[in-house]
This record gives C-alpha cells, sequence and structure tokens, in this order.
C-alpha cells in the first residue's frame, strides 16, 4: 500500500507530477477550505479534470450560476470534517443535504446535466472526507450499486471492517501524504492504481 501511495502522490515526471490527480485536493488551497467550503469555484472545475473528467460549457455556467445559491445552501449544511465510515444515515442517506446535493450537480435530464462519475468527483472535492470519487473501477473492485445511494454502501464496508480502516491511516502516515488526502480517497487511489486497465497519466 504504502508504495502505490508514494508512487502516486510523490512520483515526478518530466518535472511535474506523474499523476496529476495526485493534486486533485490541493490545488487551488483545496475545495473544502475556508472562502471555498460552501460553493462550488472554477478551481473546483479545474480539480475534477485532473482526474481525467471535464465539466461541460453549460453544465459549469450552472453550477457557478443559476445552481450557485442552492448549492452553498446545501454545502452550509455538510460538515466538513466528518469521515465517511463515522457519517450517519441522515448524514449521507436518501433524505440527507448531502443526495440532495447530488441532485442539484447531477440534474438529470436537463441540457447541462452532470454524470455520476463527474458529480461524485465535484463532491469529493467538496468535502473529501465524507462523500467519495465514484466511477467504474470503484464500483467493480467494491461491487457497488450503480446508482446514488453507492456511498451508503462504501461506508458499510469501511465500518463493517475496522482493521482495513487502520491498515488505510497507516499506509497514509507511512506515504507522508498530506492532511487533506482522506482515507476514503487513499482507498479510491489504492484501487485504481491496482486496476489492470487504467488509464496512463495524467488521469
Amino acid at each position: 500500500m504504502t508504495e502505490t501511495l508514494e508512487e502516486y502522490f510523490h512520483r515526478e515526471k518530466q518535472g511535474g507530477p506523474a499523476f496529476s490527480g495526485s493534486q486533485f485536493e490541493s490545488i487551488g488551497g483545496g475545495g473544502d477550505q475556508l472562502g471555498s467550503a460552501t460553493r462550488i469555484t472554477a478551481e473546483d472545475l479545474v480539480a475534477v479534470s485532473l482526474l481525467g473528467v471535464t465539466i461541460a460549457e453549460h453544465s459549469a455556467l450552472r453550477l457557478l450560476g443559476r445552481d450557485g445559491d442552492a448549492i452553498s445552501t446545501l454545502l452550509e449544511q455538510i460538515p466538513v470534517n466528518l469521515d465517511l465510515h463515522a457519517a450517519t444515515d441522515e448524514e449521507i442517506g436518501p433524505r440527507s443535504h448531502a443526495a440532495r446535493l447530488w441532485d442539484v450537480v447531477r440534474k438529470r435530464r436537463d441540457r447541462s446535466s452532470v454524470g455520476p462519475t463527474r458529480t461524485s468527483k465535484l463532491l469529493a472535492r467538496k468535502r473529501p472526507r465524507l462523500l467519495p470519487v465514484y466511477d467504474k473501477v470503484v464500483r467493480k473492485e467494491l461491487r457497488l450499486p450503480h446508482h446514488r445511494d453507492y456511498w451508503l454502501e462504501m461506508r458499510d464496508l469501511l465500518r463493517d471492517h475496522p482493521p482495513y480502516v487502520d491498515e488505510l491511516r497507516c499506509a497514509h502516515h507511512r506515504a507522508g501524504l498530506a492532511e487533506s488526502i482522506s482515507t476514503a480517497r487513499t482507498l479510491d487511489v489504492l484501487l485504481w492504481m491496482s486496476h489492470p486497465r487504467r488509464k496512463p497519466p495524467p488521469s
């Protein structure tokens, strides 16, 4: 685990990071920092691109514009310092502010809709400790459902295996990762790096 994390977060190539995603949490000071934690910013959209996806122009305009106030209102109700494995159903369940935020960002059946993978990465940027990245690799490796409530299933997996959470934390510490790298993100990186068909850098 430790060597894999060191490779992803610390390895350099041609004077820059070998994996652009290693800067996802830190670029622009982070999406959950004071001053930006309660709104989606242009820097958040850039951060998402470091994970190999882009937000279409109409979606970006909506997130930064007409839905900005609704998104901010919901982000204000979602804790910054809560870890996924410690979250309750009230905090991430189907009727939670987090679930409502997913729906607002996702905006299905709208010209400016955002796909589930992109939505998860935006939410992970805003609440990295609580809301995990979700893509084909994570879904396949953890056998998660193909719908919004994936984070409940992921929480239960972590909660039911406390020794593994401790192992993730130890690997995090040994690799010298920043505090901004959450347990959920550590797991995501390990899954992606071990996947045989992962894309080459910079994803």
